[in-house]
């Protein structure tokens, strides 16, 4: 079992859905959404539940939210993390996909 870190920076879809689909796989997998990425933590998108229902931590920038203006948005279950932190995250990580 491999830990795999996909480091979302735009707000498509695809990357929650290559996550998803690498859970599957029995890796343990971690979101991190950043810049433009960070309006895929708000508490109404279903594509989130559904990680976070599969055991995928999600993580966000907190600097990232605050510019934006979405915290009061943020899906309670995503974690918020500093610079300092998302470096931390990374190198806890044996594999990075970065979209």
């Amino acid at each position: 079992m491999s830990k795999i870190l996909f480091f979302l920076t735009c707000e498509c879809k695809l990357g929650m859905d290559l996550a998803l689909e690498q859970e599957g796989n029995g890796d343990q997998v971690t979101i991190c959404l950043l810049q433009n990425a960070i309006y895929n933590a708000n508490k109404t998108n279903k594509q989130l539940d559904d990680c976070i229902i599969r055991d995928v931590s999600v993580y966000a920038g907190e600097e990232d939210v605050q510019k934006r203006g979405i915290k009061k948005h943020l899906h309670p279950e995503v974690k918020l993390l500093d610079y300092g932190e998302v470096i931390d995250l990374v190198l806890e990580q044996d594999n990075i996909v970065n979209l």
